[in-house]
């Protein structure tokens, strides 16, 4: 029984160990260090393998936008990918100060008195 349990153990060391290393290794780059990776002329493929895949999609035509957005406590970071016939052909990249949320008003309900 003690030998089973070593294996079983081994087993799932070994499947986590190869479960992450499938992970995208550039998963937790700063949308910055990411932009620096991107290179105009890479498929979309390419990008994908890279930085992964987009937060958000448009196309018109042989035209499309890729924009990979994130968020932290005080701003959002923006990278914004060009493509035409499947290649990148431009880049932006910014950040902006996150808003602050707008709570609305609370409303108290007047007291009543019981005179």
């Amino acid at each position: 029984m003690k030998r089973s349990h070593k294996l079983l153990f081994l087993c799932m060391l070994m499947i986590t160990f190869v479960s992450c290393s499938t992970l995208n290794k550039y998963r937790w780059y700063s949308l910055s260090e990411k932009s620096l990776l991107v290179n105009e002329g890479m498929t979309k493929n390419e990008v994908i393998q890279t930085i992964g895949g987009p937060d958000l999609r448009s196309f018109n035509n042989d035209q499309e936008q890729w924009e990979y957005q994130q968020y932290n406590t005080t701003t959002t970071s923006f990278m914004i990918l060009y493509f035409e016939n499947g290649k990148v052909v431009s880049m932006e990249s910014f950040t902006r100060p996150k808003m602050p949320q707008i709570c609305p008003p609370v409303i108290h309900e007047p007291v009543k008195s019981d005179c």
